[in-house]
């Protein structure tokens, strides 16, 4: 198609050929192409460009400033139809289409008219054979009423809404998300009825006034039956656990029957928490103490108070002894407040005045406190040995025994270790 010839653009009368060219401009002249690739220019003002072609054509319409270069009106308009097989895609050159899409494409016997506007940056889609804006919006925007379909963002009703699926609407109504907002006289008919009251988040937590008639099926009375529990129940939960003393008793230690236990026979307790019921603990139920014992000959010299440096352990429930640092000190343990103390000590044979005593924190002056004193001679079986008990001590936690030693031999004898401890030792028993 040729330009528009105008006698003001000509400067002349235009003649009988310029005007039949004007004519053929503007009366749509179908224009066929077959190709895969074709670029509108100027000539294609207002005609109807068709293409063929089982394979892909691709479109390219030519910057909208040289398309209004080389004609004399103010826009460009064509129409674009494709009746082959082979795929349409339009593009423009660096301008893009009025609904933000960079190409348009076009399946056989589908068809577009184009035309710029007035920016002269962006052609706009006139019509198509499948029409995508109705009042300038996108097929997109719209609800569909047909099938199933979602929306974005708040939608406003006016009017009545009648939903079907089922009078509760449960079949009917699924929201999620931000939860509808309403009066009462909105939604007073959402459960079939014709009058009732809309809950809101007021209507929430206690003293609402409502009254659920049971939870996941059981009623308020079953919840608070205690033979309705499954499970166990710590007994520190429980306010109202009641025990007869002879049940008081089996728990301390008595003989158990199977009766004594039938108000407790889904409660699971720790010993600490048995503590409640009996007044004893974890380590009341196991034997707790020390033995410790010399391993080797300890010299004491002459008419000098020693302690024993005891370096091997026999046994040691409760970290009361350590090899290492204070070896000499058997120390009470936290929660203790009455031991038992037992001690034995062999010299080396020599005719001397030998003494041994337990020593508390250092001193001898405390209530309880054992000793033994004898004389030894030569030559005598066993005379230079002795073993001895302490009552029950009262204590607490952090005080310290040692095993004591002192003689008169002129000069310095051994108190006498070996290994397997049978010798010279010194044990503390937990009481209580």
């Amino acid at each position: 198609m040729t330009a528009i010839i105008t006698r003001t653009g000509k400067g002349s009368p235009i003649s009988q050929a310029e005007n039949d060219s004007n004519l053929d401009s503007l009366c749509s002249i179908n224009e066929a192409q077959t190709g895969t690739s074709y670029t509108v220019n100027a000539d294609d003002q207002n005609n109807v460009i068709e293409f063929s072609n089982v394979s892909a054509i691709t479109v390219t319409l030519s910057l909208i400033s040289t398309l209004l270069s080389g004609i004399d009106t103010s826009d460009f308009k064509l129409a674009i139809k494709n009746v082959g097989a082979g795929i349409v895609t339009v593009t423009p050159t660096t301008n893009t289409f009025d609904d933000g899409d960079l190409t348009k494409t076009l399946s056989q016997y589908e068809w577009i008219t184009i035309q710029t506007d007035s920016t002269e940056t962006k052609w706009n889609v006139v019509e198509s054979s499948n029409s995508i804006k109705v009042n300038g919006l996108n097929a997109n925007q719209f609800l569909r009423s047909d099938a199933n379909d979602s929306a974005t963002g708040d939608l406003t009703l006016s009017g009545s809404v009648t939903l079907s699926g089922g009078a509760d609407m449960t079949a009917g109504l699924s929201i999620s998300g931000a939860a509808i907002i309403s009066t009462a006289t909105e939604l007073n008919y959402l459960d079939g009825s014709t009058s009732g009251t809309a809950l809101t988040t007021g209507d929430e937590g206690s003293g609402n006034g409502m009254d659920a008639d049971t939870v996941d099926g059981s009623h308020a009375a079953d919840l608070l039956a205690r033979a309705n529990h499954t499970g166990t129940q710590t007994l520190s939960t429980i306010s109202d656990v009641t025990a007869s003393a002879a049940e008081l008793n089996d728990l301390a230690g008595n003989a158990v029957d199977a009766s004594d236990f039938t108000k407790l026979s889904q409660v699971t307790a720790s010993a600490a928490e048995l503590n409640l019921l009996t007044g004893i603990t974890t380590n009341d139920l196991n034997f707790r103490g020390a033995l410790v014992f010399l391993d080797a000959n300890q010299s004491i010299l002459d008419a000098t108070s020693t302690d024993i440096n005891f370096d091997q352990e026999s046994y040691d429930t409760s970290s009361i002894h350590d090899n290492i640092v204070n070896n000499e000190r058997l120390t009470v343990p936290s929660g203790v407040t009455k031991v038992r103390l037992s001690a034995r000590c062999a010299f080396q044979t020599s005719s001397a005045n030998l003494e041994i005593w337990i020593s508390k924190n250092g001193s001898i002056s405390y209530t309880g406190m054992s000793s033994n004193s004898w004389t030894n001679s030569v030559g005598i079986l066993g005379g230079n040995a002795k073993t001895f008990n302490s009552p029950v001590l009262t204590v607490i936690a952090g005080d310290y025994f040692s095993l004591t030693v002192r003689h008169d031999a002129g000069f310095a004898i051994n108190v006498t270790g070996e290994a397997t401890g049978y010798l010279t030792w010194l044990s503390m028993a937990v009481i209580e």
